[in-house]
């Protein structure tokens, strides 16, 4: 499930040269000034860091992508009830980066989506990374989940690819799978974690 540090790919880079992604985004996705809790009904490219006491971004519509643009989203906290980017019930739906999603209680809670995609993004301080509840086809690539008390959480969620990820100092768990069924972990490093992919 996880392989050690001297692994052929590099995190920062997006891969070395015979790794493509997965994920096909348009580039033409406007810069947008958005605020905290906003709903999103189209693409968009983040304009400037958010610092949010409340939730960050709530996704309102079907195959859009969140470009983060480099910026960064804050929470009040990962002891919170906020999320920092929701996807609720939405499909086909792709979050980016390069960005950071930090301080929430769910970095990306997906609930009940499908074939959604989560790349490039680097996850710090939140009580879970990204959070799945219920979701299918879940592709999560190429992330950074350091600092956070669980990494990724999958529950009652099926066909989740996570591959090429680095999770580190996850202090709970770096993977938790629970009543979930036929997904994929690979090419992942996971250090210093109490349980490095817990299955239940």
């Amino acid at each position: 499930a996880a392989k050690g540090s001297s692994s052929s790919f590099d995190f920062t880079s997006g891969g070395s040269s015979n790794v493509k992604s997965k994920s096909t985004v348009a580039t033409n996705i406007p810069t947008k000034s958005l605020s905290c809790g906003e709903v999103i009904k189209e693409s968009v490219k983040l304009s400037t860091n958010l610092d949010c006491t409340t939730d960050g971004l709530i996704v309102g519509a079907d195959g859009i992508t969140v470009d983060l643009n480099g910026h960064t989203l804050n929470g009040p906290g990962p002891k919170s009830s906020n999320i920092g980017i929701m996807l609720a019930t939405s499909s086909g739906v792709t979050v980016m980066g390069p960005g950071v999603v930090s301080g929430f209680q769910a970095g990306i809670l997906d609930t009940g989506g499908q074939d959604n995609k989560v790349n490039g993004v680097n996850f710090v301080g939140n009580q879970i990374a990204i959070f799945m509840t219920g979701a299918k086809g879940t592709d999560i690539e190429q992330n950074m989940l350091t600092g956070n008390d669980i990494g990724m959480a999958s529950h009652s969620s099926s066909g989740t690819t996570f591959t090429k990820n680095l999770l580190d100092k996850n202090t709970l768990a770096g993977v938790t799978l629970v009543n979930s069924a036929d997904n994929t972990i690979d090419t992942n490093i996971i250090e210093h974690s109490n349980n490095g992919v817990f299955v239940d």
